[in-house]
């Protein structure tokens, strides 16, 4: 039959239940639970949760995406707002990235990108690209 992994997204705002990717994996340890159960690592929620320890050897997936705006704290009134990942990405996404492929992790990355502009952006192929290209450029 089919085997179905189970996959936690720790959420970093301040009134979730877990937040930390840390807590999640050990979690996962203390119930056997390798291969069964895996994280998603979202770099917008590990930053707001204010960092720590990350997770390679549990990190299922990875959400990627981008907070430009340095006129509003980065917290939960963001979630709205995440776009493509560029330079003035506030979230520590390409830092993110880089630790976790120095630490070994090999699976995918999605952008997980809410912002509802994009959708009016006019090339949102181009800007989907200029993002993909930025970040292989910034973790090579």
């Amino acid at each position: 039959g089919r085997r179905v992994r189970a996959l936690i997204e720790p959420i970093g705002f301040e009134t979730s239940s877990l937040r930390h990717l840390a807590e999640a994996a050990e979690a996962i340890e203390a119930v056997g639970g390798d291969g069964r159960f895996g994280l998603v690592h979202d770099t917008f929620q590990h930053c707001i949760a204010g960092g720590g320890p990350i997770c390679p050897a549990h990190t299922a997936i990875v959400h990627i995406s981008g907070i430009p705006n340095a006129r509003v704290p980065l917290d939960s009134r963001l979630d709205a707002h995440r776009v493509f990942v560029d330079d003035a990405d506030r979230c520590g996404t390409v830092a993110q990235i880089r630790n976790l492929l120095a630490a070994g992790y090999d699976g995918a990355f999605s952008f997980e990108c809410t912002s509802a502009a994009l959708t009016a952006l006019p090339d949102l192929k181009g800007a989907i690209a200029d993002s993909f290209a930025h970040i292989d450029a910034m973790t090579r």
